[in-house]
């Protein structure tokens, strides 16, 4: 169990001087440098979890009579929740994106079959339209010389134009009836379409 640990506490070791050595350098450069102040960002490893954590460190010299620095104060702030949520802003705004393609894409097919709602409107307009003008046709075409030769045929058969033999007036009264039938059958569909 103790040769498990001993690698383990070299790594962590390894990690603290790696640590070490990037803020000295971050230290040492800005010691070199005329700035009051430096914000930079580093990696940071976490020998616990053994992960590396974005970091921002601020840091300001403190400065004597003279000016020469006597001290250096530094803030390390952990932006790991910070860069997360630059992430989760980018995902979002990669959704928003995704989600915006997706509400033009549905416009334009709304759009597109409103079209195809407007032609076929237009459509069953003109059929309706056309439908009515073979109706009144019909009506007027077809039931209004069958009323005339149903007129006709009761004329004949009351004897206004003469006499009529038995063979006649039968050949009138089977006329009749048929004409009678394809009137009603002409009514009957007109009341149909109705």
């Amino acid at each position: 169990v103790v040769a498990d640990e001993e690698p383990v506490d070299r790594r962590t070791r390894q990690q603290i001087q790696a640590n070490d050595t990037r803020f000295t350098t971050l230290i040492s450069n800005f010691l070199l440098r005329g700035e009051q102040r430096q914000v930079e960002r580093l990696t940071i490893k976490d020998p616990t979890r053994r992960t590396d954590f974005p970091a921002e460190v601020l840091s300001s010299k403190i400065l004597d009579e003279r000016g020469e620095p006597i001290a250096i104060v530094s803030v390390v702030h952990d932006l790991t929740q910070a860069e997360e949520n630059e992430r989760l802003a980018r995902e979002l705004g990669q959704l928003n994106d995704q989600l915006e393609e997706r509400i033009r894409r549905a416009t334009v097919e709304l759009e597109e079959r409103n079209r195809r709602l407007e032609w076929q409107s237009f459509e069953l307009e003109k059929a309706s339209r056309l439908k009515s003008e073979f109706l009144a046709n019909m009506s007027h075409e077809l039931r209004t010389p069958l009323n005339v030769i149903l007129g006709y045929i009761s004329l004949m058969r009351e004897r206004i134009y003469g006499t009529l033999t038995q063979q006649q007036d039968e050949a009138l009264a089977k006329t009749y009836h048929t004409s009678q039938h394809l009137l009603e059958l002409i009514n009957d569909i007109l009341d149909l379409s109705k």
